[in-house]
């Protein structure tokens, strides 16, 4: 019903949907969150390069890299910071056209679809599609791409040291990603019912107080 409307009805199609007006602070979050992720990966290797001098007597190395460390770190942090910056500013237009979009569809059906459903229950489904959005770009930039890029470094580190190692890494992390997509079902199963059954709560509970006031007058 959705996609004959415009508005996809997948959960990625319809964030890049309600991005697109919004995309250069889409790319900026994704570049910054990407570089953050990336650079705060080298900062123990930094590390490690400062120890390797201080064993080996190369004091002036060493103090240069005592002098970078805690350098690079306020440097990565204030990475993060602009990517949340940026983050925030397309989640706050993305949520806004969220509902925009949301109110002129629902807003275009017949007489029959309000009849049958209560305003609660519809705002309540508003607002979940509004707070999935969010989460979903909350958790794309600063949990699934800051995984992705510490994983990216932790592989290039450790086929640098030994090749057999690195392969040992790629083939757990490919174990570990197919255990959780088995298992990913079940989960995509039980937080469905969790959502309906909040949804209908909610939207009992916004009926009971919008009807509130024709109770108390005829009761």
């Amino acid at each position: 019903v959705l996609m004959q409307s415009g508005i996809p009805n997948k959960p990625f199609g319809f964030l890049i949907f309600v991005s697109k007006p919004f995309k250069k602070w889409a790319f900026l979050a994704i570049a910054l969150a990407t570089i953050a992720g990336l650079s705060g990966q080298t900062i123990f290797y930094l590390f490690k390069l400062m120890v390797d001098a201080a064993e080996k007597g190369e004091k002036t190395e060493a103090l240069w890299f005592a002098a970078l460390f805690p350098l690079s770190i306020f440097v990565v942090q204030i990475v993060w910071r602009m990517s949340g910056l940026a983050g925030m500013k397309w989640v706050t237009h993305a949520k806004k056209m969220v509902y925009d979009e949301l109110v002129v569809y629902s807003t275009q059906h017949s007489h029959a679809y309000f009849s049958d459903r209560f305003a609660g229950s519809l705002l309540s489904n508003v607002s979940n599609v509004v707070n999935a959005m969010e989460r979903l770009i909350i958790d794309f930039l600063w949990t699934h791409l800051s995984t992705f890029c510490s994983l990216l470094i932790s592989a290039a580190l450790i086929f640098s040291v030994d090749v057999l190692s690195g392969w040992i890494f790629i083939v757990l992390l490919v174990v570990l990603i197919l255990f959780n997509k088995q298992r990913t079902p079940r989960k995509r199963i039980l937080q469905g019912q969790s959502v309906a059954s909040a949804t209908r709560l909610r939207g009992l509970i916004v009926d009971v107080y919008s009807n509130m006031s024709a109770v108390r007058q005829y009761a």
